[in-house]
């Protein structure tokens, strides 16, 4: 039985969730990806502030190679704080698309870090 009063989406619409797939496919989703890797390397006990720090070195060109830590929080607990994050970061980019990515998620979590949006 076909649904009644639902539409199909619009070209434009169908050209946004394209775009939106293509930019989250080629740009959001490996910069996460990366940062996923240092983070359970270095195994930070504060991981929002480690996406700070760790964007801040992507973004001025001084990213280096993860220093292994055999401290800090297990993987699990680290895994589970980064997603809540990353989730609002991802939802974040894909709404606005910046041309600098980068620099708009180190911008997003230091809003993040001082518990608001000063807009």
């Amino acid at each position: 039985m076909p649904l009644t009063g639902v539409t199909a989406p619009s070209g434009r619409q169908q050209n946004k969730v394209k775009n939106s797939t293509q930019y989250r496919l080629s740009v959001a989703a490996p910069l996460f990806d990366k940062a996923l890797t240092h983070m359970l390397v270095e195994r930070p006990v504060d991981v929002a502030s480690f996406l700070v720090d760790y964007f801040r070195k992507a973004d001025g060109g001084t990213l280096g190679e993860p220093e292994l830590s055999l401290k800090g929080p297990p993987r699990q607990e680290l895994v589970a704080a980064f997603g809540p994050i990353v989730n609002t970061l991802m939802h974040s980019l894909l709404a606005e698309e910046p041309e600098k990515p980068v620099a708009f998620l180190v911008v997003e979590l230091e809003k993040m870090l001082k518990g608001g949006d000063d807009e």
